[in-house]
């Protein structure tokens, strides 16, 4: 299984050091097989993943201890529209990845319209999952380096 996601550590052979290397990412979704999916592959990868219920409480937590990557179910009895303007607008702007039973040109539109990065197809294939994490997080990682910089020199 490891093969799949890489050479993911386990938790007594990582250093702080490592540890500031992997993803970190919070999910808004209900209890259900998705959810079940996305836990084991962060698991399986070493990967910290927080997870809420409601929007109230994804938003009291990434304001209180910022994730760079947020996954969002779009079927969540929320308008997900807001909700991802809402999240795309913190500092530091997380990567917005929203999980969605269809995808289509339209719905891109809509959600880069409203911030949000990438969208992943459900039920989740745990090879997608990787990936999109795994590039929202190198991109994010890119993004909040040059935010950093470029903030210093002013």
């Amino acid at each position: 299984m490891l093969a799949l996601w890489g050479s993911a550590k386990t938790r007594s052979n990582r250093n702080t050091s490592a540890r500031a290397e992997n993803p970190r990412a919070l999910a808004i979704m209900r209890p259900g097989p998705d959810r079940d999916t996305l836990q084991a592959i962060f698991r399986e990868a070493d990967w910290d993943l927080a997870i809420a219920e409601s929007f109230s409480f994804a938003l009291t937590r990434q304001k209180a201890n910022p994730f760079p990557i947020v996954l969002w179910e779009r079927e969540l009895d929320c308008d997900w529209h807001k909700a991802v303007a809402v999240l795309s607008g913190l500092p530091p702007r997380p990567w917005v990845i929203l999980l969605s039973s269809h995808s289509d040109k339209n719905l891109w539109d809509d959600l880069t319209g409203f911030g949000g990065s990438d969208i992943l197809r459900t039920p989740l294939d745990p090879e997608a999952v990787v990936r999109a994490v795994r590039s929202g997080w190198f991109l994010w990682r890119h993004l909040e380096q040059l935010w950093r910089g470029t903030r210093s020199r002013f």
